[in-house]
């Protein structure tokens, strides 16, 4: 229970501090209190970039949102955050 109790606290820490320094770059996200962080990027192309940019230089792998599951002009990467 207490490893539970830790890992969440751990959890809502690095959600905190993700968007704490989106919006300290000024990088629009939906602001809803998840462990899921929509970055809104606005275009199909360069949010497949950065996508790729991240799973290739960094071994981060962010799953870019496209048209049509959000309208053209939303597309997003979606930051799933993990206590690890």
């Amino acid at each position: 229970l207490r490893h539970d109790t830790e890992l969440r606290t751990k959890l809502w820490n690095r959600v905190d501090l993700l968007k704490t320094r989106l919006q300290k770059s000024s990088i629009p996200y939906n602001p809803a209190e998840s462990h899921i962080v929509p970055v809104i990027v606005g275009n199909a192309a360069h949010c497949q970039e950065v996508s790729d940019i991240l799973r290739h230089d960094y071994g981060i792998y962010v799953q870019p949102i496209n048209y049509p599951t959000v309208p053209r002009g939303q597309e997003r990467l979606r930051i799933t955050v993990t206590p690890a």
